[in-house]
């Protein structure tokens, strides 16, 4: 995420959130166990850092009536391959070719980048670095993924969804006052020209709030941010 001014996580919302549907899928009959669901049918957590007042109460009810309570599997979750290395440039540089900038350089691989969020993704700590010169975005899923190219594809998409919030095109979506588009803009900055992404398997992932438990981290830098 580019560089604006630091405010909280909002995990312990979210969390709050997940004790009230555990609660409630757990009163109904005949319901396997398995974690409540989240966005239609996944227990996704959405690496933000901006706060949770854009889910409506539609999106709530939806999450209770869809219900589709699907079990982890998550056990493929790993460091990156070459093959998911080339998926996660991919990922990005198609996006990227979708935007109308006079310029956007296809980003390239960077080791060292690599290395830095590799480094920061097995600490387990779901949070943004502080004092970095690059860009960076986070995010971590529970449930709905098998491997690491499903881990980089939705957590990427994610980010890239947050397109509908720039309704005017001006990017007026990220700045100090307003932060719902600021993973995109990270995605898509023209001058970016590096990326380097680390995944990791967290057994407990740390939070602002309560922990999260058997989460796929995925952390990636940016540099120039």
């Amino acid at each position: 995420m580019r560089a604006i001014p630091r405010w909280p996580l909002t995990l312990q919302y979210e969390a709050n959130v997940a004790m009230t549907l555990n609660r409630a899928v757990s009163s109904l009959p005949l319901w396997p166990a398995y974690p409540y669901t989240r966005e239609k049918g996944s227990a996704f957590y959405f690496v933000s850092r901006f706060s949770s007042f854009k889910m409506t109460s539609l999106m709530m009810t939806s999450m209770v009536l869809m219900a589709t309570l699907t079990p982890m599997t998550l056990a493929a979750i790993g460091a990156l391959t070459e093959e998911d290395i080339a998926f996660a440039l991919t990922k990005h540089n198609e996006y990227r070719a979708g935007e109308p900038a006079a310029t956007m350089p296809d980003l390239t691989w960077s080791a060292s980048l690599a290395s830095e969020a590799q480094a920061w993704a097995d600490g387990c700590n779901f949070a943004h670095q502080t004092g970095q010169s690059w860009g960076e975005n986070i995010a971590a899923r529970t449930s709905g993924i098998d491997t690491n190219q499903d881990a980089i594809d939705r957590m990427v998409d994610q980010w890239t969804a947050e397109s509908r919030f720039n309704t005017d095109g001006s990017f007026s979506c990220c700045s100090s006052s307003d932060y719902s588009c600021c993973h995109l803009t990270q995605v898509i900055w023209a001058k970016t020209t590096e990326v380097g992404c680390g995944l990791t398997l967290c057994s407990t992932l740390t939070t602002s709030g309560d922990p999260i438990s058997d989460a796929a981290y995925l952390v990636c830098y940016y540099d120039p941010p």
